[in-house]
């Protein structure tokens, strides 16, 4: 288990950057299917990110995948120009 403040602010994030894809898959696959997908594999990605950081397998190697699938989700989040959805 994380020790410390910050490790649970980082989880509380990651938990929000979960919701936020998983409860926006209704509107997005009502528009298309193609893009319903890639919100499902980002809220799992961030499910099995907290999964993978709390269990004793978690390596600070790990980081340079966390740190552009997280910046790569932000920069391709709904309302954004290149998504089509406002």
């Amino acid at each position: 288990m994380p020790s410390g403040v910050v490790p649970y602010v980082g989880i509380l994030g990651a938990l929000a950057s979960t919701s936020v894809p998983l409860s926006l898959t209704p509107v997005v696959l009502q528009f298309t299917s193609t893009r319903g997908t890639p919100f499902v594999l980002a809220g799992l990605g961030f499910l099995g990110g907290i999964a993978a950081y709390l269990t004793k397998y978690w390596r600070r190697e790990f980081y340079l995948i966390a740190i552009p699938f997280a910046l790569a989700t932000w920069r391709h989040r709904p309302g954004h120009y290149r998504t089509g959805i406002y």
